[in-house]
């Protein structure tokens, strides 16, 4: 059992990072609903919420065939009415067709305006309810999910929100040579989605996946207008947005802010309770601090606050007295990405030097943390491997002073000579794309750059800062060499982290590395109904990673924090998901 603590100067909380919650979810499901409804007689408080406890070993059991049943009606009761929030951003949003957003920096904008299926219930973190799904149900051995829908829906054109437009969302989810960044994660589980009735939508999967439950409760998995698209219009243009959320989309100046109205035909009875919402983008810390500091901001709009720790400390210490910062388990890895299909990258001999020359502690005490199991497993402290077992392998192993073992680095230039390009000699110039809507990966690209000159001879490595849309769009288009970036769990099992950066079809795979090897392992594991064995598939994904030539070169995994106002009611803070509940219906001004 890994444990961490973690203090602050607002409160102290004690996570036990046992397991993935995701355990617990099926366990629920199970049982005939996602949990118990919070009472209603008291208003939710900002209280810090423990991680949930489940099995040491993750779990792709299908949810059983009772039915579960949706529980906003007691999301946040006792919430006020009235204000205009200002909220910080990171970034510009890039894509406004939620199925085509790859990251938290476009859809902290976008998640306002649609709903999902399910969600992450906002106030009882850990838990899943309905958002449009009044109730649902796994049949066929869980080869089948019904989804019963709210039929009181309505989209902001007065047209109503049936199962035709659900049904339409999720085949457009999984719509073949589309881009789906994040959206499209589902495709390696279900076959087809269709309509029954007006409220009833089935959705067949290609075998018992428990996964696919908890990803349709994610943020990205929204539910779009058939009508409007087959009507030849295109979302992803702001001016045509047309959603059924709770926040209606009035004003978008790029690079300054994204204005939201309250939408008064909302159908979850009092929510939403903000009249409106300024979500102002800042792309400067020390700006965004300065807001915080003289209270024109009262929360992240993000799923969390852009700031290091130092950034953090000084806001407990000038702003204790009306801001509260919320501090959560590790869910965003730090990493480098090599295009493996650009020359001399493709060369697994180089890879395999690039990794191994890399020397973490350095990044980490560049960044200024915080961090937490900072040998940078590919897995999420609650499921790798020992920091004690990581820093015995290859490429994280360190002597006695914490400097970077010379066996790593002497293999790492052999390596590289063999490859033709002796202590760096020869070596093409390369660019490494940085993008500013996180300010530490400019700290981490000039680190890494650093290491390369100084442990391989490789000299000549040119940052390219990019906004954070141009720096996407960069990356599909294959315009890169290098990459610093996180990477945000979207769902607290493993096989989250593992779609997103390793298998082919991956959202953070830009480069498109694949492996035989590696994708026979990522069926076995999730097709693998036994737990304990599920476990075992899952260490030996782990290792294979560790010790195989690819694009990821893990760094860290990262701790991450919310800042907010005091005068907000009803914010709880998500463990261990930073890409969730960024709808904000349920919050108010006390």
């Amino acid at each position: 059992m890994y444990r961490v603590q973690m203090e602050t100067g607002i409160n102290k909380t004690k996570f036990t990072l046992s397991a993935v919650v995701f355990s617990l979810l099926l366990l629920l499901v199970a049982c005939g609903s996602s949990s118990t409804t919070a009472p209603e007689s008291a208003a939710p408080t900002s209280t810090a919420v423990p991680v949930a406890q489940a099995t040491d070993a993750p779990t792709s059991q299908p949810a059983a065939a009772q039915p579960g049943a949706a529980l906003w009606p007691g999301i946040a009761p006792g919430g006020k009415h009235g204000g205009t929030v200002s909220t910080y951003a990171v970034g510009n949003p890039g894509v406004w067709d939620p199925h085509r957003s790859p990251s938290g920096a476009s859809m902290e904008h976008i998640s306002k305006a649609y709903n999902q299926v399910l969600q992450w219930n906002p106030i009882q973190p850990g838990e899943i309810i309905g958002d449009l799904a009044e109730s649902w149900e796994a049949t066929d051995s869980g080869n089948t999910y019904i989804f019963r829908i709210h039929p009181d829906i309505r989209w902001w054109d007065g047209d109503d929100l049936t199962a035709d437009d659900v049904a339409f969302s999720i085949n457009r989810m999984i719509e073949p040579d589309e881009p789906r960044p994040r959206a499209g994660i589902i495709r390696t589980y279900v076959e087809s989605a269709e309509a029954l009735d007006l409220t009833s939508v089935k959705v067949s999967l290609k075998y018992p996946a428990a996964a696919f439950f908890s990803y349709m409760a994610s943020d990205y998995m929204k539910i779009v207008p058939k009508h409007v698209i087959e009507a030849g219009v295109e979302i992803n243009n702001f001016d045509n947005l047309m959603g059924s959320g709770p926040f209606k989309p009035t004003e978008f100046v790029q690079g300054d802010v994204v204005r939201f109205d309250r939408n008064e035909d909302y159908f979850k009875g009092d929510l939403p309770y903000f009249d409106a919402i300024d979500a102002f983008i800042i792309v400067d810390n020390s700006r965004a601090i300065a807001a915080f500091l003289s209270e024109q901001i009262q929360l992240c709009t993000f799923p969390y606050c852009d700031f290091v720790f130092e950034e953090f400390q000084l806001l407990e210490d000038k702003a204790k007295d009306f801001l509260d910062i919320w501090w959560e388990p590790a869910s965003i890895i730090g990493w480098a990405n090599l295009n493996v299909q650009h020359p001399p990258l493709d060369d697994p001999r180089v890879q395999r030097a690039i990794y191994l020359a890399i020397d973490r502690n350095e990044i980490i005490d560049g960044v200024g943390g915080p961090v937490e199991l900072s040998a940078g497993s590919p897995f999420s402290p609650t499921f790798s491997r020992t920091e004690e077992e990581i820093l015995q392998i290859p490429g994280f192993r360190v002597t006695a002073d914490g400097k970077k073992d010379p066996a790593d680095l002497e293999e790492a230039r052999r390596l590289l000579a063999d490859a033709g390009f002796p202590n760096g000699e020869g070596f093409p110039k390369m660019d490494m794309v940085i993008r500013t809507v996180v300010a530490v990966y400019a700290d981490m690209g000039t680190i890494i750059k650093q290491q390369l000159k100084d442990n391989l001879g490789i000299a000549d490595i040119e940052l390219r800062l990019m906004e954070s849309a141009a720096g996407l769009e960069a990356y599909r288009n294959g315009e890169w060499d290098m990459a610093a970036q996180f990477v945000g769990l979207i769902n607290t099992d493993p096989e989250d982290i593992l779609q997103q950066v390793y298998s082919e079809q991956g959202a953070w795979n830009w480069s498109r590395w694949s492996s035989p090897e590696y994708e026979d392992l990522f069926t076995r594991q999730s097709r693998e109904q036994d737990p304990v064995k599920r476990k075992e598939i899952i260490r030996e994904m782990e290792l294979y990673l560790y010790e195989t030539p690819k694009h990821a070169i893990e760094l860290f995994w990262k701790k991450h924090a919310w800042v907010v106002s005091k005068d907000i009611g009803g914010f709880v803070a998500a463990p261990q998901l930073v890409n969730c509940c960024m709808k904000l219906e349920h919050l108010w001004f006390k």
